[in-house]
């Protein structure tokens, strides 16, 4: 019996593989609300992506993983998770992810208790997905300003 080795460079489309499919796990467990189960799964695909170093990669788990925090209500978790995904996005110049991280980001900082934080990231969020041409997520973006908005005005 012969016995292949893959170099790195072959091995890497299995391990990018593997981990894009734990990714789509986590995906799938939030939207059915099994939250733990999807930190899982997100968790190990950050290991990977990380191993690999698919910064595009981590910063999509770090953002799935500061989702998982702000929905159970951990703002100061999810915040730390969004900071870090910022962060990679900005260093890459991965305009959709910074987007992303923005819109979450000031959701959590307006829970937080900085109203004018949240806003601002909100708001960036949505130009940039304006200036990438992300209309649907631009409306997102729109909608959350507006719901922020409406939310300080009745404070």
């Amino acid at each position: 019996t012969e016995i292949y080795t893959l170099s790195l460079h072959d091995a890497l489309p299995i391990w990018m593989g593997q981990a894009n499919t734990l990714q789509a796990l986590g995906n799938l467990s939030r939207r059915r609300d099994e939250l733990e189960t999807a930190h899982d799964f997100y968790d190990r695909a950050l290991t990977i992506f990380q191993s690999i170093g698919d910064r595009i990669g981590q910063a999509n788990s770090l953002k799935a993983l500061g989702e998982i925090y702000a929905i159970i209500q951990q703002w100061s978790d999810a915040l730390e998770y969004y900071e870090q995904s910022l962060t990679i996005a900005r260093t890459i110049q991965y305009r959709l992810g910074v987007a992303g991280s923005l819109l979450e980001m000031g959701v959590v900082r307006f829970e937080l208790g900085d109203q004018q934080g949240g806003l601002r990231d909100v708001t960036e969020a949505h130009s940039l997905y304006e200036a990438i041409g992300e209309k649907r997520w631009a409306g997102r973006a729109q909608q959350r300003i507006e719901e922020l908005q409406g939310r300080l005005s009745s404070n």
